[in-house]
């Protein structure tokens, strides 16, 4: 008997610690069930009644969708969390968000990552929920592992933003909106203060939106918007060839410069995405082609 169990115990491995476990949902496949949620109102961080709306907003489409099958997860949001939030002290950024020390003076938005129970809900969520408003916003939502493309030929560049106070990613949704279905509103901001940089890109569903919204080159919409818009068609990057390199031109590129052959916009947003919310290493796999 002592034989056959110390036979078992060298059999058995040692218990491992519950934070070292490995994990059977993989970070690239719970991408998979995650949508991005841009221009969030930032009274979700700081009113739990604003989170339930939001929350309720996110689930709204849900009765529509057919019952999971047998042995499949029930309908729902798994988790919700924020990112890109700017906070007012200089404490970390967990015992900031315990206290919910925001600085909305900057910024009334923030982003989050919106986990569902499969992949379809998140498909869903980003085909039905992207430019409804809740919480007085206009929600942007899009899946994390499938982007929506950035196509020039549906954008157009901002410029000439008011910084602060105003409420610059808002004003664009609603003033661009007149134009056409808007898509995407992208506003480059500072990663720890949220200031914009001074620019914004508006995306719209119809290529013939664009005509429109050229329109309001030049033209004020306060309060959210208080100073001149410079309104233009949006271009797509290119860099100029260097000496030695192995580029391949794009069809259609001229001498004078290529599209840059390192990443499209689409391979940069899949990378970004995964960078920020699964890490370096998930981006260099987006990098690699692997899904």
């Amino acid at each position: 008997d002592a034989a056959e169990g110390a036979d078992a115990m060298e059999m058995s491995p040692p218990p491992l610690h519950e934070t070292l476990e490995p994990d059977n949902d993989s970070d690239l496949v719970k991408a998979q069930r995650t949508v991005f949620l841009g221009n969030v109102s930032a009274e979700a961080i700081t009113s739990k009644s604003a989170k339930k709306t939001l929350m309720r907003h996110l689930e709204s489409f849900f009765e529509d969708i057919a019952d999971p099958e047998k042995g499949q997860p029930a309908h729902s949001v798994e988790s919700l969390r924020f990112r890109s939030t700017a906070y007012s002290s200089a404490i970390p950024k967990k015992a900031a968000f315990a206290k919910k020390e925001i600085m909305v003076e900057t910024t009334k938005s923030t982003n989050a990552y919106a986990v569902y129970s499969s992949n379809a809900l998140a498909r869903e969520a980003a085909r039905r929920l992207n430019g409804t408003v809740v919480l007085d916003r206009h929600l942007r939502v899009d899946e994390v592992a499938h982007p929506a493309k950035t196509e020039p030929r549906r954008c157009v560049f901002v410029g000439n933003l008011g910084f602060t106070p105003s409420d610059v990613e808002e004003g664009l949704w609603r003033t661009f909106s007149t134009c056409g279905k808007v898509e995407s509103v992208r506003v480059p901001r500072d990663p720890q203060t949220r200031v914009g940089k001074g620019f914004a890109y508006v995306q719209f569903t119809e290529e013939n939106a664009v005509e429109a919204a050229l329109l309001l080159n030049e033209k004020k919409f306060p309060p959210m918007l208080p100073r001149k818009l410079r309104v233009t068609r949006a271009k797509t990057i290119k860099r100029n060839v260097k000496p030695g390199s192995n580029a391949v031109k794009a069809p259609g590129a001229t001498n004078k410069g290529i599209y840059n052959p390192k990443a499209d916009p689409v391979m940069q947003s899949n990378m970004g995405r995964a960078g920020k919310l699964l890490g370096r290493a998930a981006a260099a796999q987006v990098q690699k082609g692997k899904p």
